[in-house]
């Protein structure tokens, strides 16, 4: 179970990555110039261009980076997990059940506001 989400984790994150070099490129282009006369119209077109594929770029850099971000760990005792944490004094949201006799998790919060999901797979047991 581990090894698919893993796998879809790290192509989302070469995706980022590779998005943000494309996106990063384009900004090296980029001028901030007014074009007042007719004479660099050329340059004036150059840049509308560019300001056109930051823009188609953006959202896929918020989707591939939300992807990339998301974190679920998946342990095997979820209340055992929750109990320690909690006496840690880290901030843990109540034990939802997704789907029942498949699926639990709990949002974990660090002190910096870091939010990391951690589950039980209950198929697995017997």
């Amino acid at each position: 179970m581990l090894t698919p989400l893993l796998i879809v984790w790290a192509g989302l994150t070469v995706i980022l990555i590779v998005l943000l070099i494309y996106r990063s490129t384009l900004t090296m282009h980029e001028d901030d110039q007014l074009f007042l006369d007719d004479a660099n119209a050329n340059f004036a077109k150059e840049q509308q261009e560019l300001a056109v594929k930051m823009d188609k770029l953006q959202p896929w850099v918020r989707i591939c980076g939300a992807g990339s971000a998301l974190l679920t760990l998946l342990v095997d005792d979820l209340e055992k997990h929750v109990a320690e944490l909690g006496k840690r004094r880290l901030e843990t949201s109540a034990i939802d059940t997704i789907m029942p006799e498949i699926y639990r998790k709990a949002v974990i919060t660090d002190p910096e506001g870091n939010m990391i999901s951690i589950g039980e797979d209950l198929s697995t047991h017997a």
